[in-house]
């Protein structure tokens, strides 16, 4: 039988051995995951503290052994699918759905590893990577990685979920501790953080750290999905339907400045059973649904697929901290009929 995980928030802190400075790494979303799929397992921050990393340091990240990296087709990724781009201030290296991201900045701090070329990705094999700096970040400066993980292939039997994050010694990825993170529906949920000994890059760390103390995650949830959505909201309405069922928004639709009408973005998502990840610190807001989509909500810059889409109008920020996008916008990328009634100022959206 097929089972589901859910992956909570966490905030990891890591010791670095031989700079005595802090690492950060941080596991954002919570996704449900089904066995034998692929799915995302969301995104892993990585940040750096200024002088820590040096050329030609590596780290190698490693999913469970029946784990695979994966296309928008589920097939396999190859080294031939780790291509750097430049577009928009972030450097990205991957595919549309896998990739490692360097951003200009991050939470509004200039990331010492941003530029071209600056960071290369390796593939080792179906589930493991290694990421190597190819320049001497500044002093000054922290460095920010971001592993966007959004088409992994699960195996069939879930069990522990593992990402194993290593580094040889010297390195400035050393990640000297291994930290269970907790655990969701009987499955545990780790990120082990190893430093290899000696020279070889993929040796095994000597033995196990000892965990600290579990961290609380959240419940498991099942949802049974519903075939058919029928959504229906009003101009100016805190009040809403899904499928019948009445839902209190805490911001309502509306007709901007410019004649477009706006709807709360998450919602609409949610309700088609998308699910929507925010990155605050970047502004940004990834949904993954039957079209994956990232958008910067400043600037308006939208990936639909990793193609390049202009909105008809930027998204905007509603009290309190609500993104609302044109009325058709998720709603066509996800494959959704948009109804709007004008002399009534109502909307229906099906699927």
């Amino acid at each position: 039988m097929k089972r589901l995980v859910l992956l909570g928030v966490f905030t990891v802190f890591f010791m670095f051995a031989s700079t005595a400075v802090a690492s950060e790494i941080e596991v954002f979303t919570q996704p449900v995951v089904k066995g034998d799929s692929v799915s995302s397992l969301g995104t892993v921050l990585i940040k750096v503290t200024g002088g820590a990393l040096q050329n030609g340091d590596i780290g190698l990240f490693s999913l469970p052994e029946d784990f695979r990296f994966c296309n928008g087709d589920e097939s396999t990724m190859t080294q031939g699918d780790w291509v750097e781009q430049l577009s928009n201030d972030e450097v990205m290296v991957g595919n549309a759905k896998n990739y490692v991201k360097i951003p200009r900045k991050y939470g509004g701090n200039e990331n010492a590893l941003y530029g071209q070329g600056n960071l290369s990705v390796t593939q080792l094999d179906e589930n493991e990577i290694m990421i190597k700096v190819n320049t001497t970040p500044a002093i000054s400066e922290d460095s920010y990685i971001l592993l966007y993980l959004g088409a992994i292939y699960i195996d069939e039997d879930v069990g522990e979920i593992i990402m194993s994050m290593r580094a040889p010694s010297g390195s400035g990825f050393p990640f000297p501790s291994t930290d269970k993170l907790g655990r969701s529906g009987g499955a545990k949920v780790k990120v082990n953080a190893d430093t290899d000994q000696g020279d070889a890059q993929k040796n095994q760390a000597d033995g196990d750290k000892t965990a600290p103390a579990e961290k609380p995650v959240a419940e498991e949830v099942e949802t049974i999905g519903i075939d058919n959505k029928i959504i229906k909201l009003a101009i100016g309405s805190l009040q809403a339907t899904l499928n019948g069922s009445t839902v209190s928004l805490d911001a309502a639709p509306y007709i901007n400045a410019g004649g477009f009408t706006m709807v709360p973005l998450r919602f609409i998502a949610e309700a088609l059973d998308v699910r929507v990840e925010w990155l605050p610190t970047l502004s940004q807001v990834n949904i993954y649904g039957q079209s994956d989509i990232l958008m910067n909500v400043e600037t308006g810059v939208t990936y639909i697929d990793s193609s390049i889409h202009q909105l008809p109008c930027p998204p905007e920020v509603i009290a309190p901290g609500r993104v609302f996008v044109p009325l058709r916008f998720v709603s066509e990328t996800q494959d959704a009929e948009v109804d709007y009634e004008k002399n009534y100022k109502d909307i229906t959206i099906k699927r």
